[in-house]
């Protein structure tokens, strides 16, 4: 697979808002929300396409119209996350700021500072097992740059160099890069602050029972009625047609890394998307890594550091590990 940047458009269905840009390509899906139709009461459900994949919002508990009007502004936060963040759009605010590097800094929307300094503060609590600045790395071995060849140790080297949050500089509202060639891939965790917004605005209309899905991106609101939670299956890195298993999940978020769907084959081999940014080759540790915490944000940041380094850990999080020999550890 090979990325290419892309404009992709579906209509919402019931409502009025149209998905913007793709922050990435099709990101694969990694867990499933299961069938909640046995407690017999039908829910109010729509999806649409945003930030390179489908979104799909479920809500009990609310009139058609109630629920319509909360579905369309959560998705409008999607959109607005996907149109500052997105790597893959010359005109987002992210790619001017990476464009000016070592140049000058850009004055930046509230959403884009939270998410860098959020994405900062990740990258130190993991030592940079979760890094925002990969881009170069991304680019090099044709992520975000489509290339026909493996990138050489001497290319992936000098993009190592590039990486690093140090990097970033903020100074009050602006935002820069220190380093030419320094630039900032947010695709780990826009995602999960996308969610968390989206989430934060169904909330603000009232709704106490609902699910955000974003490609195998979770947040619970409540519980579906007569339930606990919401059931979500992690799919089997081994076996994707398969469920390894499942996880109630209420009031919190679900999002789970893995090097099995995204990947770019040079020579007939595959080389997976999540990078290690230490030394810049595709992580292999694990087969998946699986974060549950009470922030969408903190979700999608630490699977991808649970996946470049199993060791490690969080006091907020759970993490769930599948091994490279299909075991749940």
């Amino acid at each position: 697979m090979n990325t290419n940047s892309r404009r992709a458009f579906l209509k919402l269905l019931g409502g009025s808002a149209v998905a913007a840009l793709a922050m990435a390509p099709a990101r694969k899906i990694f867990a499933r929300s299961l069938d909640t139709t046995s407690i017999g009461i039908a829910p109010i459900k729509h999806s649409t396409f945003v930030m390179g994949q489908v979104a799909t919002i479920t809500i009990y508990g609310a009139n058609e119209a109630h629920a319509n009007a909360a579905i369309n502004d959560a998705f409008a936060e999607l959109r607005k996350v996907d149109s500052l963040m997105s790597v893959f759009d010359s005109n987002s605010q992210l790619s001017r700021i990476n464009a000016l590097a070592a140049k000058d800094s850009l004055p930046a929307d509230p959403y884009t500072l939270e998410t860098v300094r959020a994405a900062i503060k990740y990258a130190d609590l993991t030592n940079n097992a979760f890094d925002p600045t990969v881009e170069p790395l991304m680019r090099v071995w044709g992520f975000h740059k489509e290339r026909s060849t493996r990138p050489t140790d001497k290319e992936i080297a000098a993009a190592v160099e590039a990486v690093g949050a140090r990097n970033i500089k903020i100074e009050g509202n602006s935002i820069g890069m220190l380093k030419p060639g320094a630039s900032i891939d947010l695709g780990s965790i826009a995602v999960g602050y996308a969610v968390g917004r989206a989430a934060e605005k169904l909330k603000q209309h009232g709704i106490t029972s609902a699910l955000v899905e974003v490609s195998g991106d979770f947040y619970a609101i409540g519980a579906p009625p007569g339930e606990k939670g919401w059931k979500v299956g992690i799919v089997d890195p081994l076996h994707t047609e398969s469920i390894i298993t499942s996880i109630t999940i209420h009031d919190e978020s679900l999002t789970t890394a893995g090097n099995y769907e995204n990947y770019v084959v040079y020579n007939a081999v595959k080389y997976g998307h999540v990078l290690d940014p230490h030394n810049g080759f595709p992580a292999h540790a694990l087969a998946s890594a699986t974060v549950i915490s009470k922030s969408a944000t903190e979700a999608d940041a630490y699977s991808t550091a649970a996946f470049v380094n199993p060791a490690i850990s969080s006091p907020t999080c759970k993490i769930i590990r599948v091994t490279n020999a299909g075991a749940i550890v």
